[in-house]
């Protein structure tokens, strides 16, 4: 779905276009590919339809832009919807709360840049430097039967 409403949405930041927003945009798909178009007649002679039937093909959508905050019947009826949105993992709010729909589990979102305190130099203080791997200290247990029983 987020590919085929692309149109409406920067692709830089996933979040939607508000001056798009509501515009109606006409496609046609042929070899399971999508042809778009800002109007029914541009399709129509780029593919040179011209029975009633042929026109019909082109089919017109739109997508309009909202926050959970343009439904209020939904957040008076489920007074918990707005904080099971906020409970939910950085990506799936990101998609179900913001209307962000690039985002994606990635490197990267782990460790958020914002969340590490980047230093300009160096410490002149350092007496070692070290490096570590974090395996959450599990065993190995692949010889351990006892956790099959």
């Amino acid at each position: 779905m987020a590919e085929f409403i692309s149109w409406w949405w920067d692709s830089n930041t996933g979040y939607p276009i508000k001056e798009r927003s509501g515009v109606l945009r006409w496609f046609l798909r042929r070899n399971d590919k999508l042809y778009w178009a800002d109007t029914k007649e541009e399709l129509c002679r780029q593919f040179d339809l011209k029975t009633e039937e042929e026109r019909a093909e082109p089919k017109s959508v739109t997508f309009i832009a909202s926050t959970l905050q343009d439904n209020k019947i939904l957040l008076e009826k489920d007074k918990g919807y707005l904080a099971n949105l906020k409970a939910l993992s950085l990506v799936e709010r990101e998609r179900l709360l913001y209307g962000n729909w690039k985002i994606k589990p990635a490197a990267g979102l782990y460790f958020p840049r914002n969340k590490v305190n980047i230093i300009e130099e160096l410490p002149k203080d350092v007496v070692q430097w070290v490096r570590a791997w974090d395996f959450a200290a599990t065993e190995d247990r692949k010889n351990d039967i006892s956790g099959y029983f």
